[in-house]
C-alpha cells in the first residue's frame, strides 16, 4: 500500500507538472489572484491577530483572570482556564489563529498530543472582517445577517465543544501552575517573527492550493459535479458549482446568489467548515507535532451542527428581518493597495535577519 501510494503521488507531481506547462495562462492568473488575496486580505487581517495570540500564550496573561473562571471553565467544558480563554479568543480572530495557540500550549507540554488535536478542530472560527465583509456584506448587506452568521457558527462550536467535554473530562491534561504575567520588547519582537513565519507558511499553502483549484477547474471537475449534483437535488447548477467553489475555497463564498435566504443555512456550515483551503492551511500550521485528521472530522461536524442550528432559527429571524429591514449598508473589506502588506513584509524580513545575527553573534 505504501509503495503504492508513492506512486500515486509521483504521477500526481507530474501531472500537475505537465498542467503547469501545457496551461501556463491560467496558472499565472492562479497564482496573481492567490498572491493578492494574500496581500490584500490575509496579511492585512491575520498578522496583528496573530501577533497579539502569540504574545497571550507567551506572557502568561491568562495568569491574571481570577481562579473562579478555572472552576466554570472546567465544570462546563471540561477544559482548563487556558483552553477556555483560547477557545473564546479563536472564535472571533480567524481559521488559523485558534490552531497555532493550542499548538504553542502542546509544545510547551501543558496539554497532551490526543488533546490538542481535538481543540485544535474546535477552536477555529471566522474573524468579524471576513463574516461582516466577505459574507453578509456582499451577500446580504445586512449587517443583522452577518450577526446571525457569527452567532450560528459560534454557537455550532459551542454545542461541540459540550459534545466533546465528556470525553475531554476523561481525558484531562496534567495540572500546571499559571506562568506569571511578564511582557517585554524581546518577547513582542518574538511575537513578530513567529507570525511571519506562520503566515508566510499561510501564504504559500494558499497560492499552491489555488494552483491546485485552477487545475481542477480547466479539467471540469467543478462543471461535472455541479450537474450531477443539480441532476438530483434540483438547485441550479450555477449555484451548486458556486458552492463548489467555496467548500474549496471559502473566500469565493461571494459567487453565490446575492439576498437569498434559502441558502443561509448551507452558508453557515460552509464559513464553520471554513474549506480546503483553510483546512491545507490548518495543516501547515501543525505539521510535523500534530494529526490534521482529528481537525478535518471536528470541522466536518461543526459545519453540519452550524447548518442545523441556522435551519432551526432561521424561521424566527425572517420574521424580524421582514419587520425591520436594516438600513445599513456594509462595504466590503478590501484593502486598497497592497504596499502595507509589502512594507510589513520587507520589516518582518528585517526582524528575521536581525534575530539570525544575534543568534550567531551569541
Amino acid at each position: 500500500m505504501k509503495k503504492t501510494g508513492k506512486i500515486f503521488y509521483a504521477l500526481l507531481l507530474v501531472f500537475i507538472f505537465c498542467m503547469c506547462i501545457a496551461d501556463y495562462h491560467c496558472i499565472a492568473k492562479a497564482v496573481t489572484d492567490a498572491l493578492k488575496r494574500c496581500l490584500c486580505t490575509l496579511i492585512p487581517s491575520l498578522y496583528a491577530v496573530m501577533t497579539v495570540s502569540y504574545l497571550i500564550t507567551e506572557s502568561g496573561v491568562v495568569s491574571l483572570f481570577p481562579k473562579w473562571s478555572e472552576k466554570i471553565s472546567e465544570k462546563l467544558f471540561g477544559i482548563s482556564r487556558t483552553e477556555f480563554f483560547i477557545f473564546s479568543f479563536s472564535m472571533f480572530s480567524g481559521y488559523p489563529v485558534g490552531t497555532r495557540m493550542i499548538l504553542s500550549e502542546y509544545k510547551k507540554g501543558r496539554i497532551p498530543k490526543k488533546r490538542a488535536e481535538i481543540l485544535c478542530g474546535i477552536c477555529c472560527g471566522a474573524g468579524p472582517s471576513f463574516i461582516f465583509g466577505c459574507v453578509s456584506g456582499i451577500l446580504y448587506k445586512s449587517a443583522e445577517t452577518g450577526v446571525f452568521i457569527a452567532l450560528t457558527v459560534t454557537s455550532a462550536n459551542a454545542v461541540l465543544m459540550l459534545v466533546m467535554s465528556l470525553w475531554l473530562r476523561k481525558n484531562k491534561a496534567e495540572r500546571h501552575e499559571s506562568e506569571d504575567f511578564c511582557l517585554s520588547a524581546e518577547m513582542l519582537n518574538e511575537s513578530i517573527i513567529e507570525s511571519g513565519h506562520t503566515l508566510m507558511n499561510v501564504c504559500f499553502v494558499t497560492t499552491a492550493f489555488s494552483v491546485f483549484s485552477e487545475i481542477l477547474s480547466a479539467l471540469g471537475f467543478y462543471r461535472a459535479v455541479s450537474k450531477i449534483v443539480s441532476s438530483f437535488s434540483h438547485i441550479p447548477k450555477e449555484t451548486v458549482n458556486a458552492f463548489m467553489y467555496s467548500l474549496a475555497d471559502i473566500t469565493n463564498i461571494s459567487r453565490l446568489p446575492k439576498g437569498d435566504y434559502t441558502i443561509l443555512p448551507y452558508i453557515c456550515g460552509l464559513v464553520s467548515f471554513s474549506g480546503v483551503c483553510v483546512l491545507f492551511q490548518l495543516y501547515s500550521v501543525v505539521s510535523g507535532y500534530l494529526s490534521v485528521k482529528p481537525i478535518i472530522a471536528m470541522r466536518i461536524i461543526s459545519a453540519f451542527l452550524s447548518g442545523i442550528i441556522c435551519r432551526l432559527i432561521l424561521p424566527f429571524y425572517m420574521k424580524y428581518e421582514l419587520t425591520a429591514v436594516s438600513k445599513i449598508t456594509i462595504q466590503p473589506y478590501s484593502a486598497q493597495s497592497p504596499v502595507p502588506s509589502v512594507m510589513l513584509i520587507i520589516m518582518t524580513l528585517m526582524l528575521f535577519a536581525q534575530s539570525r545575527k544575534n543568534v550567531r553573534y551569541r
